[in-house]
This record gives C-alpha cells, sequence and structure tokens, in this order.
C-alpha cells in the first residue's frame, strides 16, 4: 500500500495529513511577521499625520472620514506587500518560532502605543 493510499483509507486528506520532513512553518511565519509590521505601520502614519499637517493632508483620501482613511489604506497596503515579500522569502525554510513572535509583539506593541492617544497627540503640530 502506497502512502497516498494509507492517507485516503484513513480518512485524511493529502494536503492536510502530516508528512514527516514536509512541513515547514515559513508561511506562517511570514504572516505573523506582516501582521507586526502592518500594525507598527499604522502606528507610524498616525504619528505623522500628527507630526506634519502635509502628512496629514496627504492621508485625507476622504474628506467624510479624515486622515483614517488614508492611515489604514496606506497601513493594509504595508502588511499585504511585507506579507507577500516575506512568504516568497520563507516559504520553503523553517523558522525559529520565538524570536518571530518576540518580533512580532514588539511591533504590535509599539504600533499600539503610538496610536494611544496621549502618545500620538505630543507630535501634534499647533
Amino acid at each position: 500500500m502506497t502512502n497516498e493510499q494509507e492517507l485516503s483509507t484513513a480518512g485524511d486528506s493529502p494536503a492536510i495529513a502530516a508528512v514527516p520532513g514536509n512541513r515547514v512553518n515559513g508561511p506562517a511565519v511570514a504572516a505573523t511577521l506582516a501582521a507586526g509590521i502592518g500594525s507598527l505601520a499604522l502606528g507610524i502614519f498616525v504619528v505623522l499625520a500628527e507630526a506634519s499637517t502635509s502628512m496629514h493632508d496627504f492621508l485625507e483620501f476622504s474628506k467624510d472620514v479624515g486622515p483614517l482613511a488614508g492611515k489604514t489604506i496606506l497601513a493594509v497596503i504595508v502588511y499585504l506587500v511585507s506579507w507577500g515579500i516575506l512568504h516568497v522569502m520563507l516559504k520553503a525554510r523553517d523558522v525559529a518560532w520565538k524570536p518571530a513572535m518576540w518580533a512580532t509583539g514588539v511591533m504590535v506593541a509599539l504600533g499600539l502605543l503610538f496610536t494611544f492617544p496621549p502618545f500620538f497627540q505630543m507630535f501634534t503640530v499647533e
């Protein structure tokens, strides 16, 4: 009986069955790191919009929404682009989880800090 026949008789599909030596976590790490990068990008855009009137005006994609539209749209673009690049770089690699999770945690924490009003209001242009 071949390996594929064993998988089909066990009721598992070959795509999700555990095959020793064929699993890598690079794509999952890429997605996780990209989420951290996107979170940090959002925080940076918030601070930049407060620190510069020209950046505030640039990020105002919609008059009804204000600069929030530009901040979120650009942060999502940063997330998607970084996810694509990291996926290509890591898709066939087995990456250590701990450093990747620490890096993601730091980026998410900084992104959250940068979107906290007492923090970003320190950079407000008057």
